[in-house]
């Protein structure tokens, strides 16, 4: 997607680091090109052409004598002519009637999807441009919706995904991009604001859980990156999260600076890993990973049938493959020595 939907100031968030390690380049990753913020209205079928009229009976030499009879010919003619006009005027009525169809169809669809123009702050170089409502992934599928709250910045380097830690600051993909039953990886670039808090950088699931979540908490009241799934559905009224598997990264500054995070389930030894900056941190056994219904969720993670863990900073380059990435691959996606030849299955914010 081309993401210069808005240019507020950069010096508000930073790059995602660009040296020191270098961000790696996806091979054969295409530029991603914004969805419209609209929906598209299609043309209007043309009206058919119109048929050549009867040719014209010559005039007859000699003129025919005076006859109580009706003119059968000249009244088949004008019936002719009034069938043709009446075609013309239903196909023209068909016609605005779908141009009417179609334009309340995309304005009922904008409404549903948020679209309405918005701004976000304004920069040093004025107001930024209006926020779409909807991006694409890479291949322009996987569409992502944006709440009101949530925005497009532009930082030295690409753009980000600027969520406020609020409930209306979100983004959901309209399907379910990982099969939690098979083995994936997910990973992000990610800058908190919040030194505090659990916070979800990617989940799935909008049902009673989620089925995995990516982000920061507090363990043992130290801050930590954190990957946790359910392993079995969360039974309706526990006080507890119950059959849930974490892994952390503890003691890693969480706020204020730019983080890799790639976490990995891999469905042969059933194992979940996580990974920061692009090195392992921490894995655990996994008995499986429950399916939870709902889609990709950004910034916001379901648990005990609410919202919460309001995600407070940037989301860039998230990147999803439906395989588990082994260390050498994670390893080059820091920037570290290895290779990447697994392409993603989708991918957002990838400049």
């Amino acid at each position: 997607m081309t993401d210069g939907t808005e240019h507020p100031d950069a010096a508000t968030t930073p790059a995602p680091p660009a040296a020191g390690p270098p961000r790696p380049t996806v091979p054969g990753q295409a530029r991603q090109e914004p969805a419209p913020s609209g929906a598209a209205v299609p043309p209007v079928p043309k009206r058919p052409p119109s048929q050549p009229p009867p040719p014209e009976r010559p005039p007859s030499q000699h003129p025919s004598p005076p006859s109580a009879e009706p003119d059968w010919a000249a009244m088949a003619e004008r019936n002719t002519a009034g069938l043709r006009r009446r075609r013309r005027l239903r196909t023209g009525g068909i016609a605005a009637a779908l141009c009417l169809l179609v334009a309340g169809a995309g304005l009922l669809g904008s409404r549903q999807a948020g679209s309405g123009p918005e701004e976000g702050p304004a920069g040093p170089g004025g107001p930024t441009a209006e926020l779409p409502a909807l991006l694409a992934d890479h291949s322009g599928r996987s569409t992502v919706v944006l709440a009101p709250a949530a925005r497009v910045q532009e930082v030295p380097g690409g753009h980000v995904l600027r969520l406020a830690g609020t409930p209306e600051s979100f983004a959901r993909a309209v399907d379910q991009p990982v099969d939690v039953g098979r083995g994936f990886t997910v990973s992000a670039w990610v800058c908190s604001d919040a030194a505090t808090g659990s916070r979800a950088v990617l989940s799935q699931g909008d049902g009673p859980a989620y089925s995995f979540e990516l982000g920061r908490t507090d363990v043992a009241g130290r801050p930590a990156w954190t990957f946790r799934v359910r392993t079995a559905e969360p039974v309706p009224g526990a006080a507890d999260e119950g059959a849930t598997v974490q892994v952390a990264a503890e003691g890693a500054a969480t706020a204020g600076s730019w983080a890799l995070l790639t976490a990995s389930y891999d469905a042969g030894p059933h194992t979940v890993a996580l990974y920061l900056d692009g090195r392992p941190a921490a894995s655990a056994p996994v008995p499986g990973i429950w399916p939870a219904p709902g889609p990709l969720q950004f910034g916001r993670s379901r648990q005990h049938g609410d919202w919460g863990g309001p995600w407070s900073g940037a989301i860039g380059r998230v990147m999803l493959w439906d395989q588990a990435l082994d260390p050498a691959q994670v390893a080059a996606l820091g920037g570290a020595a290895g290779t990447l030849t697994a392409r993603p299955t989708a991918s957002w914010l990838v400049d």
